[in-house]
Formats: C-alpha cells, structure tokens, sequence
C-alpha cells in the first residue's frame, strides 16, 4: 500500500490562507506604488502639453505629491504588520528593484553620450517605481511557489 503525504499548513506556512492574504497585501502595495508612477507621468504629460487651463497647474502638480504620502503611509502599515517571510521578500523586492533601477538608468546615462535625452527627475522616479514593482512581484511570485 502506497503512503500518500499529506501536508498541512502548518508544516507548509507558504501554502496557508495567511500567507495568500499576505500576497494580495503585497500585490495591492505594489498597484499603489504602480498608480502613483503612472498619476506622475500622466501630470507631467498633462502640464508640458498644456491640455488643462493655467489655473490648474498647480493642484495638478502637487496630486503625485499628496498620492505619495498615501503610498508611503499605506507600505508603512503593511510593513509593520507582516512577519519576518514577508520583510525578507520585501527586502529581496526591494534590491532587485534597485538594481534594476540603476541599470536603466547607467544605460540611459551611457545613451545621453550619443545624443539621446537623458532621463529628468520624474523620469527617473519613475522607473525605480517601476523596478521596485518588478522586484516585489517577481519575489513574490517566487516565494509563492
């Protein structure tokens, strides 16, 4: 008679309900660090073509301001509330993140030689939003598994 191997979760923390409701805090932190990136490139892309009157400049500009401390406080709660597994990933996200925001960024460096426009201040905090979102969704999906 052939023994089956049962697993429960709590031998396999990553397959528990606690860690799926982690994963979709982590997935959710990630989409307000990605709509943030995006409501900053859609103001800059908005103020430099002038599509809104004068007046507006200045509440449309400052919206990416305001949304960042609403993604930051959010990140913060999530962080203190998680277990040592999720900062690890977090900290792994966050690595990756910034590597590869810095490797975008030393190529565009390296571009900018040739005549091509090197990226601004908001570009630039655009594409570490980005990474940091490739970072946290590709460790988490790892540690899924």
């Amino acid at each position: 008679m052939k023994d089956t191997l049962k697993h429960t979760a709590e031998e396999h923390p990553a397959s528990s309900p606690h860690r799926s409701k982690e994963t979709k805090v982590t997935v959710r932190s990630a989409a307000w660090c990605l709509i943030w990136a995006i409501s900053l490139t859609l103001t800059e892309i908005v103020i430099s073509n002038q599509l809104i009157p004068e007046s507006l400049f200045w509440p449309v500009a400052l919206f990416p301001a305001v949304l960042s401390v609403w993604m930051f406080y959010q990140y913060y709660l999530f962080y203190v509330g998680v277990d040592e597994f999720v900062r690890k990933i977090q900290s792994d996200g966050l690595i990756i993140g910034f590597g590869l925001g810095m490797f975008i960024l030393i190529i565009f460096s390296c571009l900018s030689s040739l005549g091509i426009p090197g990226p601004n201040a908001s570009d630039m905090l655009v594409v570490f939003a980005l990474c940091y979102v490739v970072g946290q969704l590709s460790r988490t999906l790892s540690y899924s598994r």
